[in-house]
């Protein structure tokens, strides 16, 4: 939210946002909460997962034991994965709670509040339902993209050059780049890899210039590069082998040096095609057309 409002980078490993957490349990079919313990410490998301868990189960255990919770400042040690008491807190009186005078108080009338609403941006929860309407995807990935308002941004923008279906670019989004992005530590943002790279990217693939295979190498020489997908596959011939004689020449030689293979795929051994094919993609270093090998290997051996 706080990126999206443009008001912080919403980093917590590196302080821009800070999160406390407070803890108290009840017994089941009671109302009345326990004693709270209040959490500190937690620089990320995944470390204040680990903080709640940790502390409801100190909790739950105590209290099963017969022990008294007592209402405190606990600190989360992320090497240790527990929390250590800090800082007891009998009474709210404790928190120093105290009136400043020059903070006088305020009411918000409605057509103001009404008024700063009009003004916000597209929010997370809002752009996550555009997202599976306007663009047919489905809820989670959706909400994978949304997680960032970089990652929402680029995703939107390639969407709409693209002009195709959308979830075939979420899908490159969600797993080829976000796998170079997590290697490299980067953001999205900071890549040289832009909507109109990976849009190119794409509409090669749908064009069959190149299989998906190739793609894949493609990618990985955008990412180092920042060179555009078209000018790589000149660069290294990677050029899709759609010459269904060329390609036919290449499928006899793999059934010929595999003679087992295709005994095993007669007698209905599945695995052998997949075998087979993956020969068929080594001899052609990965540009014949997979769906004419396919349908090559399944009419000669039948």
């Amino acid at each position: 939210i706080v990126q999206h409002l443009g008001v912080s980078d919403g980093n917590m490993e590196e302080g821009s946002l800070r999160v406390d957490a407070n803890v108290s349990l009840r017994e089941t079919g009671t109302k009345e909460l326990g004693v709270k313990s209040e959490v500190k410490n937690m620089n990320s998301l995944r470390s204040l997962r680990r903080a709640l868990d940790f502390e409801i189960e100190r909790q739950e255990q105590d209290l099963r034991a017969g022990k008294e919770i007592i209402q405190e400042t606990r600190h989360w040690d992320e090497s240790d994965g527990r929390t250590t008491g800090s800082r007891r807190k009998e009474e709210a009186h404790d928190y120093r709670y105290f009136p400043d005078p020059d903070l006088v108080p305020f009411i918000l009338k409605a057509d103001y509040v009404d008024d700063i609403k009009a003004k916000l941006p597209e929010l997370p929860e809002q752009r996550t339902k555009r997202f599976t309407e306007e663009y047919s995807l489905p809820p989670h990935d959706a909400l994978v993209l949304t997680q960032s308002k970089a990652v929402g941004d680029y995703f939107d923008e390639a969407a709409k050059l693209y002009k195709g279906d959308s979830k075939t670019v979420a899908n490159w989004i969600i797993g080829e780049y976000a796998f170079h992005l997590k290697n490299a530590g980067m953001e999205i943002d900071e890549s040289a890899v832009t909507p109109k790279h990976l849009v190119g990217l794409v509409k090669l693939i749908d064009n069959k210039t190149i299989s998906g295979k190739i793609a894949k190498e493609v990618f990985d020489e955008m990412f180092n590069t920042g060179k555009l997908p078209d000018v790589i596959v000149e660069e290294k011939g990677l050029v899709q082998i759609v010459d269904e004689s060329e390609i036919e020449k290449i499928v006899d030689a793999v059934l010929e040096e595999n003679a087992g293979a295709v005994e095993d795929l007669k007698a209905g051994k599945d695995k052998a095609f997949g075998f087979l094919v993956g020969q068929v993609m080594r001899l052609s270093k990965g540009k014949a057309s997979p769906e004419i090998a396919n349908r090559l290997i399944r009419e000669k051996i039948k």
